[in-house]
């Protein structure tokens, strides 16, 4: 009977070693991501004041042309703009290497309301890292009613 339980003590021995030199190796996944730090301050608004129309006319656009209003004319059933097509923020990146629209991106490019069209987008940069955000503005085939549009942009750093 002694020979018996110092088998099964061997034997018991030799099991747990096994076990133990078989979870001696393992695999580790590493994930990371680099983010960029941007810091986008100096924030100004785009205030359009008021655009005035001529009811007669069925379409009208105008294009911002230099931080100005530009494509007003005669045929163009856009007679004034009172406000200014721009605003501006200012970010952390590399302006030796990118252009503001390069990095930046302006969500809603695009909107429609009360058929007229808003277009929007980020440009333009100097060596202090400024950049400007611009709106262009149309309608055609119906005369847009009197109204007043309020939204707002999201700037996003995509590099």
């Amino acid at each position: 009977m002694n020979k018996y339980i110092l088998m099964l003590g061997i034997a018991a021995v030799s099991i747990g070693s096994y076990a133990a030199m078989a979870s001696n190796s393992a695999t580790m996944n590493v994930t990371a991501t680099i983010a960029h730090e941007t810091n986008i301050r100096n924030i100004s608004d785009i205030n359009l004041g008021t655009i005035t129309i001529d009811p007669s006319k069925s379409w009208g656009n105008v294009i911002e042309d230099n931080c100005a209003w530009g494509g007003i004319g005669e045929e163009n059933g856009i007679k004034s703009i009172s406000g200014n097509p721009c605003g501006y923020f200012t970010a952390d990146f590399n302006t030796n290497q990118y252009l503001c629209g390069d990095v930046f991106s302006v969500t809603p490019e695009s909107a429609n309301w009360n058929n007229v069209h808003f277009y929007f987008g980020a440009n333009n940069t100097d060596t202090s890292g400024r950049c400007k955000v611009t709106a262009e503005f149309s309608y055609d085939g119906r005369v847009p009613a009197q109204d007043t549009y309020n939204g707002s942009l999201t700037i996003e750093y995509n590099l």
